[in-house]
């Protein structure tokens, strides 16, 4: 049969007879890896960050689409035609072409020097339904098409980051991230401005960093300077920067730029639903013990009433694992663990059952976190507060 080409409305509709065998690429980053940490599918919410709505509203000149659509039967080239008009008055480009059996859906890109193509390969289904790999539009619904062809225009086959599990990172790039915050914290911060803290941490030298601007104003005040509140020695610089952040109502979190890029940002604590979270859930078929064995191991533990604040820095000594505590949580039970008191005779526990009673009544629980590196550590926080698990 004769190739059916209609100009005026940019759409090439070839009729193939038989079948047409079509290899797909994978997008980068599908498989799922047991041994890293899957966001998208923990407590943490995936909701859209204000960094990522206000990135990428343009989208980036030296990409092109090219898209190319298959449908079942000859019979359909009415359904051509018309997502053909739509096409056409999106301005876009798109190869239609009847395939005697269903292709592979794909999204993928090359990249050529400066110049990026996004390949998408779709069908249209029997009842007129354009149909895309994670998407389908029916007719009428022009205007979310177009939404997600500048999407992908933006940000590439990837698409857009909002929402997306890992924060819209494969698990490449996640986990190249996650690598790079896991070197351990064995500097003394407590007391120095936060600025200075964050840079002698590697953030704004080997790892990129910026500050989002509705945490510009607190982050640069110069009447009230942001000053490290804690003890994040054998955290390693990943938990350590986010509950630094914390501390000052304050977080963090990737984003993948419109160009490819991973850039750290520091936002609003209040405005964040996916930050970057104070060290991650441990998984549930590994003791806890195996996480901290220092905290687990019975000792001869006993001394009279003091601060429960004095008793958490004597157990961190001893039990050789971290103690760090949820301040902003705490300030909200208003609790000063300065100001609690607390004694135990002598005899042989472990640190981890003297600090549940030292917190008794306040609402506060001794979390088990584990940082980047595998290593467990000590989230002092209200009984409500939740992390990430990492698998």
């Amino acid at each position: 049969m004769r190739p059916l080409i209609c100009s005026r409305y940019c759409l090439a509709l070839t009729v193939w007879l038989g079948s047409v065998a079509a290899a797909s690429a994978q997008r980068p980053g599908s498989s799922a890896d047991a041994r890293r940490p899957q966001p998208g599918n923990s407590a943490v919410s995936s909701g859209k960050s204000p960094a990522l709505a206000a990135a990428g509203s343009a989208p980036d000149s030296s990409t092109t689409l090219q898209i190319d659509l298959t449908t079942s039967d000859a019979s359909q080239v009415l359904h051509s035609q018309n997502w053909g008009r739509v096409f056409d008055q999106l301005g876009r480009r798109v190869r239609i072409k009847t395939a005697g059996g269903e292709e592979d859906l794909s999204i993928r890109e090359t990249v050529r020097g400066s110049l990026r193509t996004v390949l998408i390969a779709g069908r249209i289904d029997r009842r007129g339904a354009l149909v895309f790999k994670g998407r389908t539009f029916q007719p009428g619904e022009e205007r979310a098409l177009r939404d997600w062809l500048d999407e992908l225009e933006t940000y590439g086959a990837q698409g857009n980051p909002a929402g997306q599990p890992r924060w819209g990172l494969t698990s490449e790039q996640f986990q190249s991230l996650f690598e790079s915050l896991a070197a351990d914290v064995s500097i003394e911060l407590e007391g120095q401005p936060l600025v200075d803290a964050v840079r002698t941490l590697g953030f704004g030298t080997d790892i990129p960093i910026r500050v989002s601007e509705a945490a510009a104003g607190k982050w640069a005040s110069g009447q009230n300077p942001l000053i490290v509140r804690q003890d994040v020695r054998g955290l390693t610089r990943g938990s350590a920067l986010a509950l630094l952040l914390n501390d000052h109502g304050l977080c963090f979190r990737p984003l993948r730029t419109p160009g490819g890029a991973i850039d750290l940002v520091i936002l609003d604590r209040a405005a964040t639903p996916d930050p970057w979270p104070i060290g991650w859930e441990p998984r549930p078929d590994v003791p806890r013990s195996d996480y901290a064995p220092g905290l687990f191991a019975f000792d001869l533990i006993g001394f009279l009433d003091r601060p429960v604040t004095e008793t958490l820095a004597e157990a961190r000594k001893r039990a050789g694992c971290p103690i760090v505590i949820d301040l902003p949580g705490v300030a909200r039970k208003d609790i000063d663990l300065s100001q609690r008191t607390f004694g135990l005779s002598q005899k042989k526990t472990a640190w981890i059952l003297v600090l549940q009673p030292a917190l008794g009544g306040t609402g506060l629980v001794p979390q088990i976190r584990v940082d980047e590196a595998g290593r467990g550590f000590v989230l002092i926080g209200p009984f409500e507060s939740r992390s990430i698990r990492k698998p």
